[in-house]
């Protein structure tokens, strides 16, 4: 069964379920709280560029990069 069935199968037709919205943007609403499990990877691959990018800037800055002849 796949993750996406595991998760229709919690919340059967008719069921009762606790709904978490924003007050201030109602269409604004979950029904888990909390991180997909898969978001650390995406923060993970984002702080690497974001050091990668910075080592360039300062390298660039510092002249220790250079671009051409």
């Amino acid at each position: 069964m796949g993750r996406a069935q595991s998760i229709v199968d919690r919340y059967p037709d008719g069921a009762t379920v606790t709904v978490y919205y924003n007050p201030a943007d109602p269409s604004d609403a979950v029904l888990e709280r909390g991180n997909t499990p898969g978001i650390g990877v995406l923060y993970i691959i984002g702080g690497i560029f974001a050091v990668a990018g910075l080592l360039f800037l300062f390298g660039s800055a510092t002249r220790r990069v250079h671009t051409g002849p």
